[in-house]
């Protein structure tokens, strides 16, 4: 028995990416997610260079606003797909509030050390682990 079996293009990830947004109950595959992260961070180099060369810094922000609910809608998706609970997810998101209240309020290394690391490795599990997916 043959399984058929659909290649996310770039596009189709980058249309998913912001036309999706809000969906948190969705599916996001490998594939997609990948593709969303990889257009993402190229797109946020872009925008880097350009509000760092050009002086204006606002362009960054509104990069930023418009990406941070898209983003964490298709990570929250990712991880529950590959089988985290909404239990962890919220022990997740309150450790995430945590660590930016005090780089906030105290200035803490720390604290942004410790939140960069889970990320990284938040990330990297996302991508590796699968849940039988093409």
């Amino acid at each position: 028995m043959t399984r058929h079996t659909h290649h996310t293009t770039p596009l189709e990830a980058l249309r998913n990416y912001f036309c999706h947004f809000y969906k948190i109950n969705g599916v996001e595959t490998r594939a997609s997610y990948l593709w969303s992260l990889v257009i993402i961070y190229a797109l946020t180099v872009v925008v880097g260079v350009i509000s760092v060369y050009g002086q204006l810094p606002w362009i960054s922000a509104i990069w930023l606003c418009l990406n941070i609910i898209p983003l964490m809608t298709m990570f929250i998706r990712r991880l529950r797909d590959i089988g985290f609970s909404t239990q962890f997810l919220l022990i997740l998101l309150a450790l995430y509030l945590t660590l930016m209240i005090a780089i906030i309020q105290f200035h803490s290394n720390l604290a942004m050390t410790i939140l960069e690391i889970m990320a990284i490795l938040l990330i990297v599990l996302s991508c590796l682990l699968s849940t039988n997916e093409f």
